[in-house]
């Protein structure tokens, strides 16, 4: 409607009285339309189907704009993928399933490098795939005095935010060290492809962020789960060892730091935890090989149900609950996030000695 259109302007425009004015009347609308960029001199403003407020604050960098919206929209999700135009090559910039729209939008006004921001994101997410970095530091901390809920969330490529920040730039990793102890809490959560932050870490070669997870975790004397962690990839037919002393030297000796045992000791044999993932998840796809390949879903705005853009797992989904050991990643008290079944399939926890409930 014009009036939302007013209250979006605002925003993109950073008039921190009339955003306050507008506000309660505002809360949690979303804008609606095409995707559609527009260039003013060297500024871009943007115009994203299903983005809210504090969406926009964060990809215009307003710092004002974003204290101000965060008691009031920090948990709204991004609802559908989309792309972000940015000044500077980006970390995140795959060309998955680029609506025509949008690719003749970028062909428009030249843009060159861009970030996919996958669908569930939170805004902690976001910031990070904008390159807003003070904002992303100034919402840790409002999340780690007020509600540690989001930490849990995930998106579409069953991904935390913690998995993410594994796949960043380095300044997105000297924000994440600051704030580690509570970001730390969800280390232990895996998807179907075996990716964990440790391992991201590994293979984007962040170092600095690979430091601040074993630092926290000798810290909380957790060095053995992050061994198991690192053990763990050998269920995927992976030796973070052998690939690190091949391809990242830095990573290599962060991993080494974690113990005085060689390094050949620790990645001979995978952990009992290991073996059990490993068993479990022989098991599904053995189970899956006689099941038909589920229908793939339509992703929009009204369906609930989104499908996995890595296709993680295709597997009978009430076997997968029959496992006791693939602990299932739960968000029942929360109104705003997603409780979509099959997304909270996507991540299990390694096992109970690990995380509690």
């Amino acid at each position: 409607s014009p009036q939302h259109q007013v209250w979006f302007s605002a925003i993109s425009q950073n008039k921190v009285d009339e955003v306050k004015q507008l506000l309660p009347e505002n809360v949690g609308v979303r804008d609606s339309g095409q995707y559609t960029l527009s260039q003013i001199s060297n500024q871009i403003f943007f115009k994203i189907p299903l983005f809210s407020a504090i969406h926009y604050a964060i990809l215009y960098n307003n710092m004002e704009i974003f204290e101000i919206l965060l008691p009031h929209e920090a948990n709204l999700l991004i609802l559908e993928k989309t792309f972000l135009p940015l000044k500077q090559k980006s970390n995140f910039q795959q060309q998955a399933l680029m609506d025509s729209r949008i690719q003749q939008q970028f062909k428009e006004h030249s843009v060159q490098h861009f970030s996919h921001v996958p669908a569930n994101s939170s805004i902690l997410d976001l910031c990070i795939y904008a390159n807003s970095y003070a904002l992303l530091d100034r919402a840790l901390k409002y999340f780690t005095e007020t509600d540690h809920k989001i930490f849990e969330n995930f998106n579409t490529k069953f991904q935390t935010t913690l998995m993410v920040m594994a796949q960043a730039d380095a300044e997105v990793a000297k924000v994440a060290s600051k704030h580690m102890t509570v970001l730390f809490k969800n280390l232990q959560y895996v998807n179907g492809l075996g990716e964990d932050a440790i391992y991201l870490s590994c293979m984007k070669g962040n170092s600095l962020l690979l430091k601040a997870i074993v630092d926290q975790a000798r810290a909380m004397s957790q060095q053995q789960l992050v061994q198991d962690l690192i053990s763990n990839q050998q269920v995927f037919k992976r030796d973070l060892y052998k690939i690190l002393e091949k391809s990242d030297q830095k990573c290599l000796k962060v991993l080494k730091s974690l113990t005085s045992k060689t390094s050949k000791e620790i990645f001979k044999q995978p952990s009992k935890a290991g073996l059990n993932v490993k068993n479990n998840l022989q098991e599904l796809i053995e189970s899956s090989k006689s099941e038909e390949k589920p229908e793939k879903a339509v992703e929009t705005s009204s369906n609930s149900y989104r499908q996995s853009a890595s296709n993680l797992l295709i597997v009978n989904t009430e076997k997968y609950q029959s496992i006791s050991d693939m602990h299932k990643y739960s968000m029942q008290d929360s109104t705003t996030f997603y409780k979509d079944d099959h997304l909270k399939l996507g991540l299990y926890k390694t096992n109970d000695s690990i995380v509690r409930k």
